[in-house]
């Protein structure tokens, strides 16, 4: 079997993998998917060739005068299937688009399901007895064929899987009826054997897949390169515009000199139009950042450690749901604002930044807005000035609102710790909590006990009623218990 380029013309144009820049995984798998349909009909034509070399080789070997009508049949039976096999790979190589790439695998994984069908009648029909000398090429040729398909049928699954079970099961199936323990072990053996094909057909299948996932990661890292290489030269065209700037920005300052009173003044009206236009492009950046920090909830914040002045931007206030304006607290005032259980970690935070201990600090805690709710803020500041004896005297940084992902980290954690069906601690809280509980034992020298329940005949009731049943008398058993413990 050949995996090479199918031509063009005969089954389309092999689509070079990661070729497009832009591509993604999506079109990726794409590719891969029109390839493989491309290469099960690329090597269509010699499979041909040789099923109805080997299938009529088989039926030689076979030929009796009593059973040659059911021989001969069978070889027609071969030569039509696989005429009609051919025929589609003719016309798929006739194709005028790809849309329908689909279509054809489900044809072709039919043709290979009719040819399995035929090798499996084989075993009906060209053996007369299992126990015969001549039902030994048959096997030998049925296990031939199958193990010979790996790699020609392996990239699209469902096609080998069918090819090599309609082969094979009725070979095993036909050693199986016969009820001889020879024969039944013999039959057992082809289904071991069926087993490591569909295995091997895996396996074979896996390395292809990290075939072209390693060609489609060399063809990104080529793109990656060609990128680099594009901006490289941006950059080199930009250092070069930057050069020829400030010679040009010398050879103005030369003609400055030298020009009259007239000239520098119009000189000076043309700067200061430029000066204009950068004052408009801060103004217009200035207020993208307070776009940006609105959208992102950010606050900025100053300290002054000497006086305990706090100065906060106009997104403080619009994060507390108040109007946008600036404000001047105290550290004391922010901390009446701050959970009260938040605030011996806030105040243990502050007191190593302003001492010297640290950098900074990044602690998330709970902030009161103005309608009376608990916001949770993520407070990152950093020493930007210190005094001689190494005290801090100014900080600045930022409030972030997070309150979203601690109710996501919330939810999350409950969820790791409580069933979904019945609401109740599950497995992994009963681990905790029972380790802890030992080792308080342990450490007061007290007793412990496990009450275990259980639920008598919980399977009949599944097996009778269904799962659905199960799950309302799981949920009305932790009712009960609900209602008869603590929480």
């Amino acid at each position: 079997m050949r995996f090479d380029k199918p031509a063009a013309g005969e089954t389309g144009d092999w689509p070079a993998l990661g070729s497009d820049g832009n591509a993604g995984a999506g079109e990726h798998a794409a590719e891969v998917g029109r390839a493989a349909v491309g290469l099960l009909f690329a090597n269509a034509g010699v499979g041909s060739l040789i099923t109805i070399a080997v299938a009529s080789a088989l039926a030689l070997v076979e030929w009796t005068e009593q059973d040659a009508l059911r021989i001969a049949g069978w070889w027609l039976l071969m030569v039509a299937v696989t005429a009609a096999r051919d025929a589609l790979r003719r016309a798929y190589g006739q194709r005028r688009t790809q849309d329908d790439d689909a279509r054809w695998r489900r044809w072709f994984v039919h043709g290979a399901a009719a040819t399995g069908l035929v090798w499996g009648l084989a075993a009906l029909l060209l053996m007369r007895s299992p126990a015969h000398p001549e039902a030994l090429p048959v096997i030998v040729t049925i296990a031939g064929m199958t193990s010979a398909a790996i790699p020609y049928l392996a990239p699209v699954p469902i096609a080998f899987n069918a090819y090599a079970a309609l082969a094979v099961l009725p070979t095993a199936g036909r050693l199986f009826v016969t009820g001889s323990a020879r024969e039944a072990t013999l039959g057992a053996l082809m289904l071991i054997y069926l087993a490591g094909l569909l295995r091997s057909a895996y396996v074979f299948r896996q390395w292809l897949s990290q075939a072209e996932r390693l060609a489609f990661e060399q063809a990104a890292k080529a793109r990656e390169l060609n990128t680099l290489t594009r901006d490289l030269a941006a950059a080199q065209a930009q250092t070069q515009a930057e050069t020829a700037l400030r010679l040009q920005i010398e050879r103005s300052r030369r003609d400055l000199e030298a020009r009259t009173n007239v000239d520098l003044a119009r000189l000076v009206d043309e700067r200061t139009t430029e000066l204009r236009a950068t004052v408009a492009a801060m103004t217009a950046a200035r207020e993208q950042r307070d776009a940006a920090l609105v959208a992102g909830r950010l606050a900025l914040f100053e300290v002054d450690v000497t006086t305990r002045v706090v100065e906060l931007s106009v997104h403080w206030s619009q994060m507390l749901g108040g109007p946008a304006t600036a404000t001047t607290t105290t550290m004391q005032a922010l901390m009446l604002l701050t959970h009260p259980d938040d605030r011996p970690s806030i105040a243990r935070a502050y007191r190593d930044a302003v001492r010297g201990k640290s950098p900074g600090y990044v602690i998330d805690h709970r902030v009161q807005d103005q309608h009376g709710g608990w916001l949770w803020v993520e407070s990152r500041a950093r020493v930007t000035a210190r005094r001689p004896n190494g005290m801090t005297a100014r900080m600045v940084g930022t409030n972030c609102d997070i309150t979203t992902r601690k109710e996501n980290e919330t939810r999350l954690l409950y969820q790791a710790y409580h069933d979904p069906l019945t609401g109740l601690a599950n497995r992994a809280f009963l681990r905790e909590r029972l380790q802890e509980m030992i080792y308080r034992a342990e450490r007061l020298q007290h007793s412990l006990a496990v009450l275990c329940l259980d639920l008598d005949h919980f399977k009949v009731i599944n097996d009778s009623n269904g799962h659905a049943a199960g799950d309302h008398l799981l949920r009305a058993a932790a009712a009960l218990l609900a209602q008869a413990v603590r929480q």
